[in-house]
Formats: C-alpha cells, sequence, structure tokens
C-alpha cells in the first residue's frame, strides 16, 4: 500500500498568511486557531501544491495576499513548499506564483501583465505538464481528494459515489444470482438478443399494450352487437324469391315470342330503310358532282384577277421597301454631312496651331543664367553653353510640335474624303431607287386598270345554283320515291311489349328487394363470428397478461436479489456506515440510489461527530480499495471527542478562540485545559 506523509509544510504570502511553516508534522498533528486566522488555508496549500486547487475543488480562488486596505500586495512571489514521505522517501515539493511586470517603451513605470507559475521536484525546475505527471504518479487526484477529506465523499453526487462502491463490490455476475434458482434459469432462457433490462422494458410495453387492448374488447363487442340487424323469417323470404323468379321467366318468354313474330315485319321495313338510305346517298352524290362542276367554273371565272391581284400585292412590297431604302439613305446622308462638318473644324483649329507653333521663336529665361539655389549668375562660358542647349531643345520640341499637327492635319484630310466619298455614292443610290420606284408605280397603275375589268364575275354560289336549277326533274323524281317508302314505314302492324316490359321491371324491383332482406342473414352471421373471434381474444389476451406479469414478477426479484446482494458486499466493508444502493417504489419495482447511513440515520441528519468519523470510515476503506494512504485534513476537529483508528497521517484542525495565531501540537488539548481557555477568553 502507497503510504503518503507530510514531514514539513511552508507558506509564503498564500491567502493572508505571509509566513507559516509548519515542521515535524506527526502521525496525528494538532492545529489551534481561531476561526478565520487559517487552519483551512493549510488545506488549502496543500492541495495547491498538488494540483493547483483548493480543498473545495476549486481552480480559480485567491491565493494573492492582501494589505490593510484590502488591495493586492504588488511584486511578492506567492509560495507553498512541502517535504512528504512517499512509501518512506521523502519527496521536496514547491510551487509559486509569481506576478509578471513589463515596462513597455516610453513608460516610466513596469507595468503588471500577468501571472506565471514554477514548479520544483526535488529542487528541480520543471514545466506545469511534467510536474502534473510526477504528481499523477504518487496519487490520482480524484482518489487523493476522495481520502483526505471526510466530507468529500459524501459530497460526490450520489451517481459517482454509487459508481464507487459498486466498483469496490467486485463484480457480482448475473450467473451468481441465477445459480440454483429454477425461476431466474427459465428467465434468462428468455434473453436471447437482450439484456435483462431490455427484456424488462419490453414486457412493460407488451403489459400495458395487451392492458389497453384488452380493455377495448368489450366495447368493440358491442359495436359489433349494435351494428348487427334484426333477424327475419329469411326460409319465407327464399320461397317468396323463388315465386317471383318463376314470373319473371315467364313473362320474359312471352316478349320472346312477340318478339320473334315481329321479326319478319322487321326486315321488311329494313329493306326499306335501306332503298331509303341508297336514294338518299345518290341525291348527296349529284350535289357534290354539281358543286365540283361549280368550282371549276368559278375558279375558271376568277384565275386571272387573283394573279393580278397577287402582282399587286408583290408590287406594293417592293414599293415599300424601296421608299424605307431611300428614307435611310437620307438619313445616313446627313449623318455623313454633320461628321464633314466636324472634320473641316478640326482642320481649321489645327492649321492655325500649325501656324501659331510655326512663328514661335527662340527666347533665353533670364532665371537660367542664374544658379536657382543661390541665384549666383553662371559664367560667360556657361551661359553660352547653357544657351545652345536651350536653343537646341526648342528647336528640336518645335520640329515634333508641327510634324504632330501635320500628320494630324493628313489624317483628317484622308478621313474628310472618304466621308465626301460616302455622301456622293449615297446620293447616288438615292436617285437610282427613286426612278426604280416610279416605274413601279407606274407598273402598278396598269395592273389596277386591268383587274377593274373583272369586277362584274359571277359569284360561286350563283353558279352553284344555276347548276342546281338544271338537275331539278332529277332531284323532285328521287325525293317523291323517298316520300312514298317512309309512308310504308309508318304503318305498324307488329305486337307492342310495353305493358309486358312494365310488368317485368315491377316484378325485379320486387326480387331485388328480397334480395337485399335476404343478404342481412350474412350480415348477422358475420357479426356472429366476429363476437366469438373476439371473445376468444380476449381469453388469449388475459392469458397473455398473466404470463407477462408472472416474467416482471420474476426480473423484480431477480433484480431486489442481486441488489441486496451487492448492498451486503459493500456493506461488509464498512465498520460504522452502511449504504443504501436501491430504493423501493411504489409499485414495488427497485431503482438505483446511494444514500449514507449512520445507525440507521441518513448522514445528511447525523450530528458533526458522527459525520466525520463516518467519513473516516468511508476513508480506510477508500484506502484499503485503492491501496493509498494520504494525510486527512478534519476541520471541526473539536466537535468529535474520539475518532475511530485510522492508518492515514491526520491534521486535526480545531477551532480555539484564544489562539489569535496559528498554533501546532502533536497532542490533543485536554477537556479541562480546552474549558480553561474558554473561560479565559470570555472573562
Amino acid at each position: 500500500m502507497k503510504t503518503i506523509k507530510i514531514i514539513t509544510l511552508k507558506l509564503t504570502n498564500f491567502k493572508g498568511i505571509r509566513s507559516l511553516f509548519l515542521n515535524n508534522i506527526h502521525n496525528e498533528t494538532f492545529v489551534y486557531g481561531d476561526n478565520g486566522v487559517g487552519k483551512t488555508t493549510i488545506f488549502d496549500a496543500f492541495t495547491w501544491l498538488l494540483f493547483g486547487k483548493d480543498s473545495t475543488d476549486r481552480q480559480s480562488f485567491e491565493i494573492k495576499t492582501l494589505d490593510e486596505n484590502n488591495n493586492i500586495i504588488p511584486k511578492i512571489d506567492h509560495e507553498v513548499e512541502a517535504e512528504i514521505l512517499v512509501d518512506g522517501k521523502p519527496v521536496l515539493l514547491r510551487r509559486i506564483l509569481r506576478e509578471k511586470w513589463v515596462k513597455p517603451k516610453g513608460a516610466l513605470e513596469a507595468q503588471f501583465s500577468g501571472n506565471e507559475t514554477s514548479y520544483e521536484w526535488n529542487g528541480v525546475p520543471m514545466n506545469a505538464g511534467d510536474y502534473a505527471a510526477k504528481i499523477s504518479q504518487i496519487v490520482d487526484e480524484k482518489v487523493f481528494k476522495m481520502i483526505t477529506n471526510p466530507a468529500s465523499f459524501n459530497a460526490l453526487k450520489w451517481q459517482d459515489q454509487r459508481s464507487v462502491l459498486i466498483d469496490m463490490a467486485g463484480n457480482i455476475t448475473d450467473q451468481d444470482v441465477i445459480k440454483g434458482n429454477p425461476d431466474f434459469e427459465y428467465l434468462f432462457t428468455k434473453l436471447v438478443g437482450k439484456d435483462l433490462e431490455e427484456y424488462k422494458k419490453q414486457v412493460k410495453a407488451s403489459i400495458l399494450k395487451s392492458k389497453k387492448e384488452l380493455q377495448t374488447i368489450p366495447t368493440r363487442i358491442d359495436e359489433v352487437r349494435r351494428s348487427m340487424p334484426e333477424a327475419l323469417n329469411f326460409e319465407a323470404l327464399r320461397t317468396e324469391l323463388s315465386q317471383k323468379t318463376k314470373a319473371i321467366e315467364e313473362v320474359n318468354d312471352q316478349i320472346s315470342d312477340n318478339l320473334k313474330a315481329n321479326e319478319a315485319e322487321f326486315q321488311k321495313k329494313r329493306g326499306f330503310q335501306t332503298e331509303i338510305h341508297a336514294i338518299e346517298t345518290a341525291i348527296g352524290n349529284k350535289r357534290h358532282e354539281i358543286q365540283q362542276l361549280a368550282n371549276m367554273k368559278f375558279n375558271e371565272l376568277n384565275n386571272k384577277p387573283r394573279e393580278i391581284q397577287r402582282e399587286i400585292a408583290n408590287l406594293d412590297g417592293t414599293i415599300k421597301y424601296s421608299e424605307s431604302n431611300i428614307e435611310s439613305k437620307k438619313a445616313r446622308i446627313k449623318s455623313h454631312k454633320y461628321n464633314l462638318e466636324q472634320t473641316e473644324k478640326k482642320m481649321a483649329a489645327l492649321r492655325s496651331d500649325w501656324e501659331k507653333e510655326n512663328a514661335t521663336e527662340f527666347k533665353m529665361d533670364e532665371d537660367a543664367c542664374a544658379c536657382p539655389t543661390c541665384k549666383r549668375a553662371f559664367d560667360a562660358a556657361n551661359i553660352e553653353e547653357k544657351r545652345a542647349d536651350l536653343e537646341q531643345y526648342f528647336h528640336t520640341n518645335k520640329k515634333a510640335n508641327l510634324k504632330r499637327i501635320t500628320e494630324q492635319g493628313q489624317n483628317l484630310k484622308s478621313e474628310k474624303l472618304t466621308t465626301e466619298k460616302l455622301i456622293e455614292s449615297e446620293a447616288e443610290s438615292i436617285i437610282a431607287l427613286e426612278a426604280e420606284v416610279k416605274a413601279l408605280w407606274e407598273k402598278r397603275a396598269d395592273f389596277t386598270a386591268e383587274l377593274k375589268a373583272f369586277s362584274n364575275t359571277k359569284t360561286q354560289n350563283e353558279i352553284y345554283t344555276e347548276l342546281l336549277q338544271e338537275h331539278e326533274a332529277f332531284f323532285s323524281a328521287e325525293n317523291a320515291k323517298i316520300k312514298e317508302l317512309k309512308a310504308k314505314l309508318d304503318v305498324n302492324s307488329g305486337f307492342d311489349n310495353s305493358a309486358l316490359k312494365a310488368k317485368l321491371s315491377q316484378l325485379n324491383q320486387e326480387a331485388d328487394g328480397i334480395k337485399s332482406q335476404l343478404q342481412l342473414e350474412n350480415q348477422i352471421k358475420t357479426a356472429n363470428t366476429r363476437i366469438t373471434e373476439l371473445s376468444q381474444e380476449e381469453g388469449t389476451l388475459a392469458q397473455s397478461i398473466a404470463d407477462l406479469e408472472k416474467d416482471q414478477y420474476i426480473i423484480d426479484a431477480f433484480e431486489k436479489e442481486k441488489c441486496t446482494r451487492i448492498e451486503d458486499s459493500v456493506n461488509s466493508r464498512f465498520s460504522l456506515v452502511n449504504f443504501k444502493l436501491f430504493e423501493t417504489q411504489i409499485n414495488g419495482g427497485e431503482v438505483p440510489t446511494c444514500k449514507a447511513l449512520i445507525n440507521g440515520v441518513p448522514f445528511s441528519d447525523a450530528n458533526t461527530a458522527s459525520k466525520i468519523n463516518a467519513g473516516l470510515d468511508i476513508i480506510n476503506t477508500l484506502c484499503f480499495h485503492y491501496q493509498a494512504n494520504a494525510p486527512i485534513f478534519i476541520d471541526n476537529r473539536e466537535s468529535v471527542v474520539q475518532l475511530i483508528p485510522s492508518q492515514s497521517q491526520i491534521i486535526n484542525l480545531i477551532v480555539s478562540e484564544e489562539d489569535k495565531k496559528l498554533r501546532v501540537s502533536e497532542r490533543p488539548m485536554s477537556y479541562s485545559e480546552y474549558a480553561f481557555n474558554q473561560n479565559l477568553a470570555t472573562a
């Protein structure tokens, strides 16, 4: 088992303690002090040294020392140093929080820029990661918190407490609980492809579903009964239907006989209808021939006018296109003339520029004969040399300007000639187009005069009417034949079946009514069958619910047995504390929980002494489980007369009103000493 003990502990400027050195800390040490003088700070210092947190697991807490005005004292180190024994081997630990002060460029004073922490292990500096790795080799942080503070374990979430206890109890398997119990063995044969919890949910859901279905069955049976029609005398209805069917057959036979007698007369009249159709077809064909002939004669008379009209339409299109072309060319001439005018203006301006540039002469500026900086005149030789350079530059620049103006003028002249040619070409094209349009108008006038000569031609309908009149004798004879044949068709010499058909319709309606009533018999049979099925389903569901509830009972019994074994295994490891790991609900089910009990009293309701000793009992068990002992800091130690035994080093933090500064002793104060000191403090 790994054993950790504190030999010395040194605090410098830590949480208000300017300097404190505890040496020769024994296996049990007593620290006395009034409230607020720093007893808990000793515990905070040790946890900060190891993990950078206070004893309540806060990483962000005030470490720096304050002055009398509650302002942080700047530029001092905040340090904790401890010598500990790890399995008898000494280890020196040191952690320092140091302020960083930087003097920016141009500033008169240094400015605070943050904090930095340094770490030492046996006097060797190291970074935070290496230091933390070294500490974790000694003891895990979570384990350390649980085995150094009696209140730590019970401050955890109950789920975390339970997880530690279950891990401590060892693995109690389902097979351990099943062994020797036939009901449990039967239960686990059903767990195919699922675990017990999943099967438990399945059983619960199945029971709920089956009960809901079972509740609906009486209502469903009642609905079927209420929808079932009232029973009739179905045998009498079948006899009546047979009689109606026989009467229908007799009427059908009579109608059939009458139809056979009417067949000969029908065939004769059918022949008359065929003849009428043939005559009407001949009349239609004749009218069609006359229409074709009228169309042909009309076309012969009207082909020439249509050709003339097409020619006039073509001429109109050509004239319109040519006139539009003339207008477009006139618009282009107008645009070219405007461009020509602008070009001539530019040429006149260039001629003026050329004359001005050509007339310029070289003149030397007097300022060029003196130094531009000091204004001192140059020597005569320098002036002459300067004059020659300036004159040469003037003539070179003048020549270049004249050349540029001349080139621009030549370009404009070429542009002017091109524009004049375009105007001339467009004008010639307009003259030709206007002559062409004039000729087209003259040709159109000739066609119009020719078209007027055909204005007295007959219409197509007039020609058709004249031809019909020529064939009037044919149409009169054929229509007389049709009239004679239709008179023969109107003669009625057959049997009338209307009365028989009315009787047949009545009989069919009566038979259909009887059939509709007979269908009620099938509806009643179907309803009775459905009621039987629902009754059977009701019995099946009731049995299914009973079987499922049996499985549910066995599941609850199994879980309760396993819970009991786990609780017994956990509680066997403690001498003072018992843990309740499962809670029975109203419905009998077991739900996980974790509640510490001290002699049957909940931990939260126990007195301070009981809580401290219970915490020690838990620490002793955890130390054995994790195979590690560490110093136990017991706050409010004055509340406990006698601690239960522990193999760990114990540092007792005791409230003592007369001790305005921390006092360390290797033995506890007797009750008489404590009472005497209290009386002195209140005197």
